[in-house]
């Protein structure tokens, strides 16, 4: 064999046996108007928050990943620069630089799912993070972080990028729509296929879809409904709204529910049970959504936050953090989106002999009859052919006018045919 032939064998079977380049992604996201796809084919982003992963061992997140994956959850939320409970897990710094270790663990993060065919929101915040407040505080800053996401991970089409956690809130994480469309080109540039969005803190007045939509031009919109207990039954038809909008302005993006309500935020007034997050997710799909996520993090009615949920994944996963309700939901939920159970036609069981009656009877012959009238004698060896499986006669009981058979399907199986009484 010369070494051409050689060179093509060895590309087949790393190709086969899956050894070839990182750069060959599994899992590919993408939109087809109202729906994100994978792979090409339409689907529903069914996931759950998992904000401080990079904080986590990677035992701890395929044991997540693992459960996840048992419960249909398809994607996870995870940021790039998130702090919590004074530990700095950031896969880039307060200035937009990149920290290799925690850059290293978003790759591989990304890479498992990519492996597994699940979905990956990478979230980016200004004012929250490494530095406070003044975390990525400029265009500048916030751009560079944006940049070397999209320059690191590159390789994986499984992800999709937040340039700007409720960008929409007069805090120190208002980032304006002007910032938006300039960091929406510069990423464009760098990365024409990435998808992007940037949320939103509550639910979007038209005028803010269509800055979104046209002037910024996201490829989808993320707004964060408000958390109030009729929130839930208000979805459906919100969704349906903001379709009506796009269809107005002119361009239709898929609606994403990012971040809903959660529990331990705070308790107060209302904390949320198993049926508000079910009939929050049912009124989503039933309205068109392209995607939900179940949330969760930290309680907020605790002085150390516990359970932290998501929020902080350092000594405990995320699966044994969760309360009853929220198990309940993450159980029962499942049969949303299981394949519906195919109907089963359940024949009749035979009943051997049915139909069949006893006329006539001597010590050696009978005459029985079938439903349709017919007479046949018989003895006994005898074989009767039925629709209802035949059988044999095995033994004539003149006294009591009666016929013991046997079915030849199920040997060992008799009964007694009887003489129909007078009426």
């Amino acid at each position: 064999m010369n070494k051409i032939n050689w060179i093509v064998l060895f590309a087949l079977t790393a190709v086969f046996f899956g050894i070839a380049s990182d750069a060959n992604a599994w899992t590919r996201l993408g939109i087809t108007e109202k729906n994100f796809t994978i792979n090409g084919k339409r689907v529903f982003l069914y996931g759950i928050s998992y904000y401080g992963a990079l904080g986590a061992d990677q035992e701890t997140i395929l044991q997540d990943l693992d459960d996840m994956q048992e419960y249909h959850f398809n994607w996870i939320r995870v940021w790039a620069n998130w702090t919590a409970y004074d530990n700095d897990v950031s896969a880039v710094d307060g200035y937009g630089e990149i920290r290799p270790e925690y850059m290293e663990k978003l790759n591989w993060l990304i890479k498992e799912c990519d492996r597994r065919g699940m979905i990956v929101d990478v979230t980016v915040s200004r004012g929250y993070g490494p530095l406070d407040k003044d975390c990525l505080k400029d265009k500048e800053t916030l751009g560079r972080a944006l940049s070397n996401l999209v320059t690191e991970l590159k390789d994986y089409e499984n992800w999709y990028l937040d340039m700007a956690n409720e960008r929409n809130v007069h805090d120190s994480r208002q980032v304006t729509s002007a910032e938006l469309a300039e960091l929406r080109k510069q990423l464009r540039d760098l990365d024409p296929k990435r998808l992007v969005t940037a949320s939103f803190g509550g639910d979007l007045p038209r005028e803010h879809v269509e800055k979104n939509v046209k002037l910024i031009g996201l490829d989808f919109i993320t707004p964060h409904r408000p958390r109030h207990a009729s929130s839930p039954v208000e979805t459906k038809e919100k969704t349906e709204e903001y379709y009506a909008w796009m269809k107005d302005i002119g361009r239709t993006v898929p609606v994403h529910y990012q971040e809903p309500f959660r529990r331990g935020y705070p308790s107060g007034d209302w904390a949320p049970t198993e049926w508000y997050f079910r009939r929050d997710l049912m009124e989503a799909m039933e309205g068109g959504a392209a995607g939900w996520c179940f949330h969760n993090g930290a309680n907020k009615d605790s002085k150390d936050g516990r359970p932290r949920r998501c929020f902080d994944l350092r000594n405990s996963r995320l699966f044994d953090q969760l309360d009853n309700e929220e198990r309940a939901f993450v159980r029962n939920a499942v049969e949303l989106f299981e394949p519906p159970k195919k109907e089963t036609k359940v024949l009749p069981k035979k009943i051997i002999g049915a139909g069949y009656s006893v006329l006539l009877c001597t010590a050696k012959k009978a005459v029985i009859q079938d439903y349709k009238f017919e007479k046949k004698v018989v003895s006994i060896g005898d074989v009767v052919e039925s629709m209802l499986g035949d059988f044999k006669i095995v033994a004539i009981d003149a006294k009591n006018m009666r016929v013991q058979i046997e079915s030849l399907d199920n040997k060992g199986q008799t009964v007694w045919l009887e003489k129909l009484p007078i009426k």
